[in-house]
């Protein structure tokens, strides 16, 4: 189950760095096509938009669920000034630090779920990738949107680094008073065979990430040499 867990760990970080540069260069595409601001940031909102309406409604209803109050909520994207592309964004209350790291994972929490769903109905059996169907194609997409747009922001992550370090020193703590916690073998089968195809989806959404990403750069290229600076 460790070594599952591990490559959980190593393809999540592995999306991370993909999206966030897919879409960093989705923007530079748009803009140097372009050449205006709100426009690129449109294009870009109607791109990743079922991703981002996804995204902050996780957010709206892990606050409703922890009874933290909301405020204006918005779907389209911002770009920074190094052309970050950010999600809409949620207004809450500001609620305890470990309410807060909940409502902040609640995309990851809520994207992971729904891709390994994905991979349960859309490709039970790896083989089924290679199919043409309207159905696999529509998985891919899926996949392709939800991957994009699961990741936490790091102003959404400013709790945890407050409650990361409490819940390291509460499980340690456990762990030298002689304290451990056991799973039956059935609950570890199970979480194990969760975790195998939740890897096998995100390998596959990996798959899709970089292929994007490496078709995105080359659209990039023909446009930096059709479009000069």
């Amino acid at each position: 189950m460790l070594i599952q867990f591990l490559i959980l760990i190593a393809l999540c970080l592995i999306l991370y760095f993909l999206t966030n540069h897919t879409s960093i260069t989705v923007y530079r595409i748009a803009f140097r096509i372009t050449r205006n601001k709100t426009v690129t940031i449109g294009i870009v909102a109607a791109l990743f938009l079922p991703g981002t309406i996804l995204h902050e409604l996780s957010h709206f209803f892990f606050a409703l669920i922890l009874r933290v109050r909301t405020g204006k909520l918005t779907i389209f994207p911002t770009v920074s000034e190094s052309g970050e592309v950010k999600a809409g964004s949620l207004e809450i209350a500001r609620p305890d630090p470990f309410r807060h790291t909940l409502i902040g994972l609640a995309p990851m929490i809520v994207g992971l779920t729904a891709t390994y769903f994905i991979g349960e109905y859309f490709f039970p059996h790896i083989s089924l990738i290679i199919t043409a169907s309207y159905r696999t194609l529509l998985g891919l997409y899926c996949l392709w949107m939800i991957t994009s747009t699961m990741f936490t922001s790091k102003r959404d992550l400013q709790a945890f680094l407050f409650v990361g370090p409490i819940l390291f020193l509460i499980l340690l703590s456990l762990y030298l008073s002689g304290i451990r916690l056991s799973l039956t073998e059935t609950a570890s089968v199970q979480i194990e065979s969760f975790l195998v195809l939740l890897n096998q989806t995100l390998g596959v959404a990996s798959g899709i990430q970089l292929t994007v990403f490496i078709l995105f750069q080359i659209l990039l290229k023909i446009t930096q040499r059709l479009i000069k600076s």
